[in-house]
């Protein structure tokens, strides 16, 4: 039981690193076309 929650929380937490890494470089890619567009 105590191990399969571990492997949930880490899992979990893995998930929340990926799509913030995500949002990030999409937030980056939209602002650099923002600034291509409007120099």
């Amino acid at each position: 039981m105590v191990a399969s929650l571990a492997m949930a929380t880490s899992y979990l937490v893995y998930a929340v690193r990926v799509s913030t890494r995500r949002v990030l470089a999409w937030w980056v890619m939209m602002d650099a076309c923002q600034t291509l567009k409007h120099p």
